[in-house]
């Protein structure tokens, strides 16, 4: 219930349709990106439209209660934020999903896992079927980048002026433009320099975020 009240400012990239396409193609895929940029609200997004097909959603923090939950004769879609770590690789971790490779990689079974990594700690992971390039979303790559037209349907999710920011303004948005979207319209102490509020957002001494 939570997630569909949050999805209610959620925005579909040019990139969204692809994305979902290699979610359904495959039994898992992680999300890889900088904090804010998306990734926690990607999979949730995700993971609603598979609920509506008929998937049952089951987030889960440990990797390990997969074989709790897990049904081979229905459709799910476990969905796991910060898989491996939150601040920095967390090796055993990284370990105890290598050694659930075989349930979490099966083609046969009617299961997804759905997964979040944020791109430091993605960098810092040894080579395993977690680093698979074609089991890899990178939301800050050239390919999946927000284009000014995304982040102005993004502003507009979050009721603000799609021409809040100049086109200028626009191109050097940070990549955690999702995120402070949503901080910009809710507290107003971020609206005193909206320059450096969506260029240099690192200045603002943010809480942890994901």
């Amino acid at each position: 219930m939570q997630w569909s009240v949050e999805d209610d400012v959620y925005s579909e990239t040019h990139t969204f349709q692809e994305m979902l396409n290699k979610v359904r193609g495959q039994p898992y895929m992680t999300f890889v990106g900088v904090p804010g940029s998306g990734k926690s609200a990607t999979i949730h997004h995700i993971s609603l439209i598979l609920q509506g097909e008929g998937y049952e959603i089951i987030p889960i923090i440990d990797i390990r209660k997969i074989e709790n939950y897990i049904d081979s004769n229905n459709h799910q879609v476990f969905v796991i934020d910060d898989v491996v770590g939150v601040l920095g690789l967390q090796k055993q971790k990284l370990e105890t999903l290598v050694d659930y490779e075989k349930i979490v990689s099966d083609p046969s079974r009617r299961t997804k896992v759905l997964m979040s990594c944020r791109e430091a700690v993605f960098n810092e992971c040894y080579e395993s079927f977690f680093t698979n390039e074609e089991n890899i979303i990178k939301l800050c790559s050239s390919e999946n980048a927000l284009t000014g037209d995304d982040k102005k349907a993004i502003l507009q999710k979050h009721g603000l002026n799609k021409d809040l920011l100049s086109p200028t303004l626009l191109g050097e948005a940070s990549a955690m433009f999702p995120l402070l979207c949503k901080l910009y319209s809710r507290e107003e102490k971020f609206r005193n320099n909206i320059e450096r509020f969506f260029t240099c957002p690192a200045r603002m001494h943010f809480k942890r975020i994901r």
